[in-house]
């Protein structure tokens, strides 16, 4: 493991293109959540491959939470998915792929289990996915007390720093109403917010150290979902989500400290003074938000958050970075 690290800093060099020169990649998760789909986002790979970006990111929920967490769902249908593309995939996991796993046969993992099986399967080794893959510095492949979550990963690319991290979508247990969590779930989470948190302040510091251009975060949760910038109690009363879709009793507050997060990246964006894109699943539709909110009634300067579609809406995000333009994020979507 040290050799990889060692290395690792004259690897990202050889990925750069020009410092300064703009340049694009792909984002989508949330898919498949049905058998019939796969071939659906086979065919997506094949169009975002077309599109020729520099690397792809999948924000993980590669199963349905109501779909079994087998071998297959867990491992085998994702690398299917990562073969097809001619470059980079760089994965994180999301909570349909181990907090929902509730097992039902000998043939099912429990969350504990799938959470250990995706790490062994795609987080142990020092590089991504895809035809050209790319190295990756993992916080459990550095020294420090978060040695598990090698899902949390970073990487250089044109002077911009990219991280990935596990946070996953977990309703509260302590809310009456939600659907409940594993109660193998709630040890676990406070570590991951922990390495996350970690994880976040360690990514501005390799910005500023860099002095990179731009920082991107990428994780599954919607942090924003309007039930983490109220109590609980306010929210069931409101709308399901900012898009006014019918329904008021889903609460989508977090076991673990959804302002904390905010606070970090808040306080990080301010200091840094460069763009941050926050990139992240979960509502399963496409939005684009400049300044999005730090749950306390302020902003997340210089930062803009961008949402993916998922379950039924198969497309991916097409992201161009020109990091030194007034508008530094433009996206467009990709349809199979």
């Amino acid at each position: 493991m040290r050799a990889w690290i060692a290395g690792l800093g004259l690897a990202l060099l050889l990925v750069l293109p020009a410092h300064g020169q703009g340049f694009a990649f792909a984002v989508f998760g949330g898919m498949p959540f049905r058998a019939e789909d796969e071939a659906r986002v086979l065919a997506l790979a094949a169009a975002i491959n077309r599109q020729g970006p520099a690397f792809t990111i999948f924000l993980g929920n590669g199963k349905a939470s109501r779909e079994p967490c087998t071998e297959d769902l867990l491992v085998a249908r994702p690398q299917r998915i990562f073969a097809r593309f001619d470059r980079a995939v760089v994965s994180i996991p999301g909570d349909n792929d181990w907090t929902d796993c509730v097992p039902r046969s000998p043939a099912e993992s429990g969350p504990a289990d799938a959470l250990g099986r995706l790490r062994e399967a795609f987080f142990s080794g020092p590089t991504s996915f895809g035809g050209r893959p790319i190295r990756l510095a993992r916080q459990g492949g550095l020294r420090g007390p978060h040695v598990e979550e090698t899902e949390n990963a970073r990487w250089i690319h044109a002077g911009v720093v990219f991280v990935t991290l596990n946070l996953p979508a977990v309703p509260r247990p302590d809310v009456p109403g939600t659907r409940q969590v594993h109660p193998e779930v709630l040890p676990i989470l406070p570590r991951l917010a922990e390495a996350a948190a970690a994880w976040i302040d360690a990514g501005f510091e390799e910005a500023r150290r860099q002095r990179a251009r731009a920082l991107v975060f990428a994780f599954t949760a919607d942090l924003w979902h309007p039930c983490h910038m109220v109590a609980a109690t306010e929210c069931r009363a409101r709308p399901r989500d900012q898009g006014g879709q019918a329904g008021t009793r889903l609460v989508r507050d977090l076991p673990y400290d959804v302002g904390a997060v905010l606070d970090r990246l808040a306080a990080g964006a301010a200091a840094l003074r460069r763009p941050v894109l926050l990139l992240h699943g979960d509502g399963h539709r496409y939005l684009v938000q400049p300044w999005p909110s730090d749950g306390r009634g302020g902003t997340i300067p210089y930062a803009t958050r961008m949402m993916v579609p998922g379950d039924a809406d198969i497309r991916a995000v097409l992201v161009e970075a020109q990091p030194e333009a007034r508008l530094p994020w433009r996206s467009s979507l990709v349809a199979p």
